[in-house]
């Protein structure tokens, strides 16, 4: 690994905050995440999730068991929901749900997932046992924009696992967006060359724009798009890719900032919580996280 681009790890560009941070004086993780009870992902992503918050690990495992959810830390998530609607059905089902994790002594209870229009975000501080442990994990998770995020590997799902040049892609690719720094090896060559196809087509759309803001052909619009995709596509390769997109059970989005021994992932936020979150706590496990902390915040309830 070369190792010149962990500044887009170690000093991010973009605003980086924890998520309560938002909207309030910044908050640290305060509830213990690992070690801990993670329960396997859900079998199905199958309707939305209820999220419950418990006073202390024992409670939320005792909770999960009652209720055949799943465990992670001091969280219970209950899979398989109805999506909170407007007739009359969801409405008496999102209640008894809620209350059915508060009368298990959650301290919080929301409804959450993709599609139904409640929003949730998560907090971690992962404590590694060196920097370079901290590094190797943080690498995997570089912060990649858009279009090119889109159907990349998620090495916290199951049975996915990123090669070293895959890794290395991803690194220099974050990198680019910082700066357009020259590549010093075959595989950067080959990236760098991608990129600089990409930048130009971009700014000879955006030129396009400029000079006639209401001129563009419908043609010229989708030969823009294909080259785009093109791009992509060739990126795709270096990167790694899957076919699952935006619909992927183990989708994530977060900020990721390396400080010292820790990993510190802020705003991460799950397709589908009871997939995805699992996944990602069993990932950093068995990527030799020793301890962790995080915080469960929600943004809307129903």
């Amino acid at each position: 690994m070369i190792p010149d681009h962990d500044d887009v790890l170690t000093d991010p560009v973009r605003g980086w905050t924890w998520s309560f941070g938002m909207h309030d004086d910044p908050a640290e993780p305060s509830s213990v995440l690992l070690p801990g009870r993670v329960d396997a992902p859900a079998s199905s992503r199958d309707g939305c999730s209820a999220v419950g918050q418990f006073a202390s690990q024992s409670a939320a495992a005792s909770a999960a068991d009652a209720l055949a959810g799943i465990c992670v830390a001091e969280t219970v998530i209950l899979p398989g929901q109805p999506y909170p609607r407007d007739d009359e059905a969801d409405r008496d089902t999102v209640p008894a749900v809620i209350d059915r994790l508060l009368v298990a002594g959650a301290r919080d209870a929301f409804i959450t997932d993709a599609d139904t229009g409640y929003m949730h975000s998560i907090d971690i501080r992962a404590h590694c046992e060196d920097r370079d442990q901290a590094l190797a994990i943080g690498r995997q998770m570089a912060p990649i924009s858009p279009p090119f995020h889109e159907g990349l590997i998620n090495p916290w799902a199951p049975g996915r696992k990123l090669t070293e040049d895959q890794v290395r892609a991803r690194m220099y690719v974050a990198s680019l967006e910082r700066s357009d720094r020259l590549p010093r090896d075959e595989l950067e060559s080959k990236i760098w060359a991608i990129w600089r196809a990409w930048r130009e087509d971009q700014l000879r759309a955006e030129n396009r724009y400029v000079a006639d803001p209401t001129g563009l052909h419908v043609s010229a619009v989708a030969d823009i798009r294909a080259a785009m995709q093109r791009h992509k596509l060739a990126l795709d390769v270096f990167l790694g890719n899957e076919t699952e997109e935006w619909g992927s059970p183990w989708y994530l989005g977060w900020q990721v900032v390396v400080e010292n021994n820790d990993v510190c992932l802020a705003s991460v936020w799950c397709m589908h919580i009871a997939t995805g979150f699992p996944a990602l706590v069993r990932w950093l496990d068995e990527s030799g996280v020793k301890s962790a902390a995080y915080s469960v915040y929600n943004r809307m309830r129903p």
